[in-house]
């Protein structure tokens, strides 16, 4: 964190978050994202909006979760590659809450693309196997059989590592 009260700040959201006080989490979190916005901090900003979607995640709001997501992706700057594919995990997640599951297979696939780009062998097994999950709500099970394959394969590769 870059200074201070934003430290604090994001240090309270951990208490919240751990003691499940939820909604004093997200009034925390909007008010560190305007004083954030304010200050013009393009990357704390989309770490505590990616936080506040997580929040709504935890009590089911989707909608809003799914909406935060958006707003962490635009936030996020080109060198934070990693952060960006979560933001499309969640963002697939959120979608797939909502049986949305065609909108949660595209942004899987973008979170796919640059998983693979960072090399991040663990997330990428990960990745695959959400989307099987997700072929399978749409009957699309010879992809789903494909996903859950490659998700396998990359769980084995991982474990010979060990």
């Amino acid at each position: 964190m870059s200074n201070q009260p934003t430290y604090i700040c994001f240090e309270m959201l951990k208490v919240y978050e751990r003691n499940s006080d939820h909604t004093s989490g997200i009034e925390c979190s909007r008010k560190l994202l305007v004083y954030l916005q304010a200050c013009g901090e393009r990357a704390e900003e989309c770490k505590i909006t990616f936080h506040l979607a997580k929040l709504y995640e935890l009590q089911n709001k989707f909608n809003e979760a799914k909406d935060l997501y958006k707003k962490a992706l635009i936030a996020t700057e080109t060198g934070e590659r990693k952060r960006k594919a979560c933001c499309y995990e969640r963002l697939g997640y959120a979608y797939k809450s909502l049986c949305k599951y065609d909108k949660a297979v595209e942004c899987l696939n973008k979170a796919l693309v640059i998983i693979k780009d960072i090399g991040n062998r663990e997330d990428e097994a990960n990745c695959y196997g959400n989307l099987g999950t997700l072929h399978q709500c749409l009957g699309e099970y010879s992809k789903a059989e494909e996903s859950e394959k490659s998700s396998v394969a990359f769980i084995f590769s991982f474990l010979s590592f060990c």
